[in-house]
């Protein structure tokens, strides 16, 4: 079905512009900021990963959680983050003639998703999510809205993830079948979220010594301070170097970085984005096609936009009118003011 693509009846209006921008009346806010727009009185902030929070520090107002913020001070230094509010999952802020409510994205640690309403509109911005239950985060909660901003990182129908009982006996599986054939298993993954997961899962099901690259220690101890039980050993200690140098060992290290421990290892990719490189596990902090398609019609919005720009978002966008016949678009194929 074809649908007639209107302005919001409403004076809440959206603006795609180096981030999320929101407007109601004198008010301007913007979410997950890339650079800094000087006409947005403050800035919202959903997780730490840096294609979302590479423009927050530029703000003198804003608002995250503590999870979030620990998080990015490992990027920018502490100093960049003390200016910004704190906020917890939910709570509920006012800004000006906005209610904002903060309710759990189930992506990595301290992620958020927010919703803003007025009397007359709302409007939920999901940031990354991820709608299954892990060893470590809990389902993105259904929040209903009339304008659904929802990502699209995984948003094409050929991904589709195998369910978390089969993920994680695969990956047991295959470290144990490395280990016994002499060689040390190497599994790539995003620093924040993958993975911690990784680790809670070699803690649970094993008793082999998990070593983390230095990048991804730093995110364990921070997961730590917030009660996840981890067991790891970081590379550049000594018992780290000893384990890795016995070869009995899982080493974890971020997805691009070189790994050269100076004996024979295997490397696999644990990443959503494995369904399309191969040679590894498709273990994603994200939701995949089904459970994005899912999440929509379980929190009935009136129209969906898709992001960020690219062919995974135009074909959800169009998916998400075929199946559920709600209107939707991608951010790329509209007009940056609505």
């Amino acid at each position: 079905m074809l649908f007639k693509w209107r302005l919001l009846k409403t004076s809440l209006k959206i603006r795609f512009n180096e981030g999320i921008e929101i407007s109601y009346r004198e008010t301007r806010i913007i979410l997950d900021p890339s650079k800094f727009n000087s006409k947005c009185k403050l800035a919202l902030l959903t997780h730490a990963h840096r294609d979302h929070s590479k423009g927050y520090v530029e703000y003198s107002s804003g608002f995250a959680t503590d999870q979030t913020l620990d998080l990015l001070s490992l990027y920018t230094g502490r100093r960049k983050t003390v200016k910004s509010g704190k906020v917890r999952i939910g709570e509920k802020l006012k800004i000006d003639d906005l209610e904002i409510s903060v309710h759990d994205a189930g992506h990595i640690l301290g992620s958020v998703m927010f919703h803003i309403a007025t009397s007359e509109y709302s409007i939920l911005y999901t940031g990354d999510l991820n709608c299954v239950e892990t060893l470590i985060s809990k389902p993105a909660e259904e929040v209903p809205c009339e304008t659904l901003i929802i990502d699209s990182t995984f948003g094409y129908p050929y991904f589709r993830f195998p369910g978390r009982d089969k993920l994680y006996s695969d990956i047991i599986s295959w470290v144990i079948d490395v280990i016994r054939r002499g060689y040390t298993p190497v599994l790539h993954a995003d620093s924040i979220g993958n993975a911690q997961e990784l680790i809670a899962l070699l803690n649970k099901f094993t008793k082999i010594p998990v070593v983390t690259h230095p990048r991804i220690s730093e995110v364990n101890e921070i997961y730590i301070q917030y009660g996840f039980k981890l067991d790891y050993l970081n590379y550049n200690s000594e018992d780290g170097f000893e384990s890795v140098k016995s070869g009995l060992c899982v080493y974890i290290a971020p997805k691009n970085v070189n790994v050269s421990l100076g004996k024979p290892t295997v490397k696999a990719l644990a990443s959503g984005w494995a369904l399309t490189f191969g040679n590894g596990f498709p273990l994603s902090d994200h939701a995949d096609y089904p459970n994005l398609i899912n999440y929509v019609a379980n929190v009935k919005p009136k129209r969906v936009y898709t992001y960020p720009d690219g062919y995974s978002s135009r074909v959800l966008a169009g998916r998400i009118e075929k199946v559920l016949n709600i209107p939707a678009r991608s951010i790329g194929d509209i007009s940056p003011f609505l």
